[in-house]
């Protein structure tokens, strides 16, 4: 019901996606209604459709098994909105806007290419962005990123990942799959949905079952139910509804015209599609890297784009892409026994203690900790993780908590995201089991409260972790590290040390968090950026 309710408040948006298209352009009739308007009359081979099986009243629904085999290739103009889940304000809240999109697809099914060119909008800027993708490789032209260079080879997580959302977005495709292999499928009951009676469809895939809910009415799929994995969340569902199936064109195909896709019960996709072409002719061209280009396949990599699908799409749209993975870490030693671990986009502090090590941060997944880890036991031999602290609770820089909970580190979090974080450490992970899912241990948190502090003490370099007020997140920290020398403090997305760099007003923020605490410091480390001198920093804002 949840999804429903987000489903219908979605509807005050269908206007706006589909203002401006021209409907002499446009192979889909009408305008998306949110309603299933084939009637039974209007559906090939539904006059024996009450005795046949869901698979034939699927392949009825969607135009007939001859139509659907003689599907090779598709051309699809769409419009949508897309959200995010875990970079909002509230931990465990409500995905956040990321903004809308239009979007070119062209797909060469039987030559098993394709080419997705989007108009992004993120950050309130629009990015141009095709992804080309042939066989078991693919490139991105175009800025894919809010910041940074355009134009790149694409890792094999993220081309896996864009090629199964197309397959959940387009059934056929599944329906397809079935017809060349019978036996990936099976029959799994009935259900009530939206008052109608839905057949069950279970079909094999390699991350986990799809199921297909089948209008016992009309054959037309009305929803698709699976499971993927998430960094943080681990175990998730992904859904997909489908509505207002109608006819495309003279090949007696039927498509959906309006789509959406939530992740963990919350809508994270609205797709109009404003124009369909069955068996267009594509040229070649479409499909091939430019000069230099230089892709390469890896197998684990396409398995975690399977595994991850909805998150690394979420990430794309927003702008801030999450491929591949990051297990190369640097070490800098900032302060004596104080190391910045750099090598990627998302970075962390290790700070030694008398009993252990303290890590400030722990991002993106568990392959980033696994990495801390070794490095810990590397250059640490027989000391524990003792804590792990968490500067906020958005995705990209928690989702390695997990793996550090289970070395038996202590969780240190803001009050406001501990009840979050408790169903995290709890969550199932059966997907891609990682290390608290191998060997489970209840989670150690030690709580920052909202009006105080917390202290985890050391004879050197006791580590000091204060609440901010901003807008970012509400469990936002600044870590404090003590030192002889002059403090180390540790900051994440609210400001990114850059030398030579206006700090801004995030920068502005920080600086006035540390004076009203009266802290000494000497260096500020970024979860992204590198690091500052805080005489330099303090000049940089004419202090």
């Amino acid at each position: 019901m949840k999804i429903m309710r987000s489903i219908l408040m979605l509807l005050m948006f269908t206007l706006f996606l589909i203002a401006g298209v021209s409907p002499a352009a446009a192979v889909l009739t009408g305008t998306p209604t949110h309603q299933n308007t084939n009637s039974l009359d209007a559906i090939p081979q539904q006059q024996d459709l009450q005795v046949l099986t869901p698979l034939e009243k699927a392949l009825a629904g969607v135009g007939g098994e001859e139509a659907l085999q003689g599907l090779t290739a598709l051309s699809i103009e769409a419009s949508g909105i897309r959200w995010v889940l875990d970079e909002g304000f509230v931990s465990g809240g409500p995905a956040g806007m990321v903004g809308p999109y239009t979007l070119q697809v062209a797909y060469d099914i039987e030559g098993d290419n394709l080419r997705l060119d989007h108009t992004r909008e993120s950050l309130g800027q629009e990015r141009q962005v095709s992804e080309i993708i042939a066989g078991d490789l693919g490139y991105v032209e175009g800025q894919d990123a809010n910041f940074g260079p355009p134009d790149k080879n694409m890792t094999s997580d993220r081309w896996a990942s864009t090629r199964k959302q197309q397959r959940l977005l387009n059934p056929h495709l599944i329906l397809q799959d079935i017809l060349a292999n019978p036996d990936i499928a099976t029959e799994g009951g009935e259900q009530l949905l939206d008052g109608s009676v839905h057949h069950l469809l279970v079909v094999e895939d390699a991350t986990a079952p799809l199921t297909l809910y089948i209008n016992a009415g009309t054959g037309q799929i009305a929803k698709l139910a699976t499971m993927e994995s998430d960094p943080l969340r681990r175990d998730v569902s992904v859904e997909v509804f489908y509505y207002s199936w109608q006819p495309v064109g003279s090949d007696g195909l039927f498509f959906p015209a309006e789509i959406y896709a939530a992740h963990d019960g919350e809508i994270v996709l609205k797709e109009i599609r404003t124009a369909i072409e069955v068996n267009p002719t594509l040229d070649s061209d479409l499909f091939e890297f430019p000069a230099g280009a230089e892709p390469v396949f890896d197998e684990d990599l396409a398995v975690w784009g399977e595994q991850n699908q909805q998150y690394i799409q979420m990430f794309a749209a927003l702008g801030f892409p999450r491929d591949g993975v990051q297990p190369n870490v640097i070490a800098d030693e900032i302060a004596p026994g104080i190391f910045h671990l750099t090598g990627g986009s998302h970075h962390s502090l290790a700070i030694e203690q008398d009993d252990g090590i303290v890590i400030a941060e722990a991002p993106l997944d568990e392959t980033r900790s696994e990495a801390i880890i070794a490095w810990v036991e590397s250059n640490f031999p027989g000391k524990p993780i003792t804590h792990v602290i968490a500067t906020h609770h958005h995705t990209d820089h928690s989702g390695g908590l997990r793996s550090l909970v289970a070395e038996g580190a202590t969780a240190a979090l803001h009050e406001a995201a501990v009840p979050f974080f408790e169903e995290v450490f709890l969550a199932s992970s059966t997907i891609r089991p990682d290390a608290l899912a191998l060997d489970p241990v209840a989670a150690a948190i030690d709580t920052v409260p909202a009006d105080g502090s917390l202290t985890i003490p050391d004879d050197t370099h006791p580590v000091e972790v204060y609440p901010l007020d901003q807008t970012h997140a509400e469990d936002a920290v600044l870590i404090y590290v003590a030192d002889e020398d002059g403090g180390v403090v540790f900051i994440s997305d609210l400001y990114s040390p850059a030398p030579g760099a206006d700090p801004g007003a995030g920068g502005m923020l920080i600086h006035d968090a540390i004076t009203s605490l009266g802290l000494e410091v000497s260096t500020i480390a970024g979860g992204h950026g590198a690091t500052i001198d805080f005489t330099e920093f303090e000049e940089l804002l004419g202090q």
